[in-house]
């Protein structure tokens, strides 16, 4: 049986729908707005779970490649109060004498369960993680530069859908085209969510991050040994620290304050600055003064390590509003059409969860996609419907767990708080 199946977006989930859909021999369309560069260089760093985003590799047949190019020591994490006092911390690594590639390669099913269970949570970049993704798909299968501009019914028969795109393709043929099933890997601002599924839109969080790079962290000793081997967080009510260590060198700062409730309006720039409010025009985050009217504004009384290690970091600078779907989201199933990832279930970064739900989902619409092109005697529209019930179920959980850490981050004792939420959900 041909399917024609459309995947919007190649970000990390999309890719790994991609990738499983490849490695289990069928065909799709893949499209993304951006070019090719800029996509590679998109987001942070990010930990895969073994029921997580491991599951999913292992299901593309990629997992023994994560292993041998994952960090280890990107799992090691402190978590600190304000005034620089450790409150938790933890090295996240394999047991001694553990060698873990070669249970992967030794075939062994059980011994390769056993490896994935003991690894825990191992780290790679964003980057790094879509780049293995594109390498085992044939080169040239993301269609990059392709701008979505509408999802409608087909008229080519019932549960198909017709995509038009606002860039010129090749041919005029080819700015509209039809599918069988169209899957939304597009993320917070899904097309596919707000064309085919629901009006629903994320609503702002009440955080504000200033987010901020530091290119080559190892030749500033002093903020390298504040970040450490993987993560340092720290915490006071209403405002944390969140320092990260990129496999390339570089490493990344997300300075957080929470100035609203959820549903809340986000900071303008002047607001940010400690400014009266100013809708019109942009602050450059890259002029240092900026940063530190940032920092003087919100984070005064941290301990000066940690400020000044903030300071020190002086690339990519950008205030970002963290967005959220509403916990439990939902929509009513539609023939054709459906959303994994952020599209389906958009989450605050505060539980490491996002990814790592998205690439489940790939692994179990991919699943049902392969059942019924086999012949499995069930319908697409089953297919569709019994993978939404599933992800519904299965995501809300880890949003409500998002969200616990989420209020706990930024309320009294955060450190210790999100230390007890760690413990006993997953790093132990």
């Amino acid at each position: 049986m041909t399917l024609k199946i459309a995947i919007l977006g190649a970000g990390p989930v999309g890719l790994t729908l991609a990738a499983i859909l490849h490695h289990r021999g069928l065909a799709f369309d893949i499209f993304d707005r951006d070019d090719p560069d800029s996509a590679r260089s998109q987001g942070g760093t990010l930990d895969l779970h073994p029921d997580g985003g491991q599951k999913a590799l292992r299901a593309a047949g990629l997992l023994g490649v994560f292993l041998k190019v994952a960090r280890r020591d990107g799992e090691a994490i402190r978590l600190l109060n304000g005034g620089g006092e450790v409150i938790f911390e933890g090295d996240g690594l394999p047991g001694p004498g553990e060698v873990l590639e070669d249970k992967i390669e030794s075939g062994d099913d059980d011994e390769q369960q056993e490896a994935e269970e003991a690894h825990g949570r191992p780290e790679i970049d964003r980057a790094a993680l879509k780049q293995l993704l594109l390498d085992a798909l044939p080169q040239g299968t993301v269609r990059w530069n392709w701008h979505v501009d509408s999802i409608t019914p087909s008229a080519s028969g019932p549960g198909t859908w017709t995509v038009g795109f606002d860039t010129q393709p090749s041919s005029p043929a080819a700015a509209r085209q039809d599918y069988d099933l169209v899957v939304g890997t597009d993320g917070a601002w899904s097309k596919v969510r707000s064309s085919c599924l629901s009006s629903a839109e994320p609503h702002f969080s009440g955080i504000t991050a200033l987010d901020v790079w530091i290119s080559d962290l190892d030749r500033d000793p002093d903020t390298a040994a504040v970040v450490g081997q993987g993560s340092c967080f720290a915490f006071d009510p209403d405002r944390a620290l969140l320092f990260q260590r990129h496999g390339d060198g570089s490493a990344r700062c997300y300075a957080c304050v929470r100035t609203g409730e959820v549903g809340s309006a986000p900071l303008d720039p002047g607001q940010a600055l400690g400014r009266g409010s100013e809708t019109q025009g942009e602050v450059d985050w890259l002029v240092p003064a900026n940063r530190e009217a940032f920092l003087r504004k919100w984070f005064r009384g941290f301990a000066p390590e940690l400020t000044r290690a903030v300071l020190s970091m002086r690339d990519r600078a950008l205030l970002r509003h963290l967005y959220m779907l509403p916990v439990g989201f939902r929509w009513e199933s539609r023939p054709g059409v459906t959303l994994v990832g952020d599209a389906a279930h958009l989450m605050t970064p505060f539980a490491g969860r996002g990814v790592n739900v998205g690439m489940v989902d790939a692994v179990e619409l991919a699943e049902g996609i392969v059942g019924f092109v086999r012949g499995n005697g069930r319908t697409l529209d089953d297919v569709v419907r019994e993978y939404e019930n599933r992800m519904f179920e299965r995501s809300v959980v880890d949003a409500r767990l998002t969200e616990r850490c989420m209020l706990a981050s930024f309320g009294e004792d955060g450190a210790r708080a999100v230390g007890e939420i760690m413990s006993q959900f997953w790093y132990f």
